[in-house]
């Protein structure tokens, strides 16, 4: 439910606080394709409420944080989706949450935190999957306006916004967009983190999960429609490289969820990480202060890891 976002939601603004204690380093240029364009890194600016698709008339917004300091010839960005089980929530993000997004953007990181059509009436969560794939597409086309660099765009996301990063960064290879103005676009993601995310819908035991599948999409009922929305399915030799976190008492989206993925992954030969929050509930809020810790300087060093690594 809503408060499950929330918690989750001031979970990680905890986790990602204690990540102001990384160290200063010198900036770190690219060497890259497309190396030689003179993009522009905008510094210490935000943009809210851009429309990157319209659908019936109502526009589908993202917000864009750039970094707070210039560390990279190009941005990398981080695309972020909310959790909510894909009923709730929205990209603004609250006070609590702000340490993560001051974090990224003082290791010179833009943080784009999307909207996506959640599942009602008139949208199922097919739409919403559609909608995470088409910010990517969005962000590669518009690079040159924003300075991004689109061979280091990352996804992270909490709960069921997990499982829409997920399949955005595992399903691309396969996908176009049916919005026509981004229908020619392709987009590379470099790197997924997914905070107790849903990996295997046909497996998933969970009422209220369940509900939100089914109470506005009948047609999600059979084994097969599910097979297509689980993200384990989709993990293949060239995966991107995975950081799954996952609480061991999880009682929302259990473990066993995390643990699937990761063995998928290793099997295919991919870099999949899993971090097991001992003790840990879905939302992280009762786990110890060591942990959270450990946690926080994990996940920056993962994403620094393979932004670095392209260089």
């Amino acid at each position: 439910m809503k408060q499950i976002f929330l918690s989750i939601t001031l979970a990680m603004a905890l986790i990602i606080g204690y990540l102001f204690i990384s160290p200063d380093v010198p900036p770190i240029l690219s060497k890259q394709v497309h190396a030689e364009e003179d993009l522009q890194v905008i510094l210490n600016t935000e943009f809210k409420d851009i429309s990157y698709k319209e659908i019936d008339g109502k526009n589908i917004n993202l917000d864009i944080y750039t970094p707070t300091k210039q560390r990279y010839k190009k941005t990398p960005v981080v695309l972020f989706f909310h959790g909510g089980e894909w009923r709730y929530g929205d990209k603004e993000i609250p006070e609590s949450f702000l340490p993560i997004v001051n974090t990224l953007r003082s290791e010179g990181i833009a943080v784009v935190s999307a909207n996506y059509r959640l599942v009602d009436k008139s949208s199922s969560i097919k739409d919403s999957i559609d909608d995470c794939a088409d910010a990517a597409r969005w962000i590669t086309k518009n690079y040159k306006e924003f300075g991004f660099d689109t061979e280091n765009i990352g996804v992270l996301g909490v709960s069921s916004g997990a499982h829409l990063a997920l399949l955005t960064a595992y399903n691309n290879e396969n996908s176009s967009s049916n919005y026509r103005m981004l229908k020619d676009v392709d987009y590379n993601i470099k790197y997924v983190v997914s905070y107790s995310g849903p990996t295997d819908l046909t497996t998933l035991d969970n009422k209220e999960f369940k509900s939100a599948l089914n109470t506005f999409a009948s047609d999600l009922n059979s084994k097969e429609s599910l097979e297509k929305l689980s993200p384990i399915n989709y993990v293949s030799s060239s995966s991107p490289n995975t950081l799954i976190v996952h609480g061991e008492m999880d009682e929302v989206v259990p473990l066993s969820q995390g643990n699937a993925l990761y063995k998928a992954g290793i099997s295919k030969g991919c870099d999949f990480q899993l971090n097991v929050i001992s003790g840990g509930n879905h939302a992280l809020s009762n786990a110890k202060t060591f942990d959270l810790l450990s946690l926080a300087n994990n996940t920056l060093d993962f994403m620094l890891y393979n932004i670095r690594n392209t260089y």
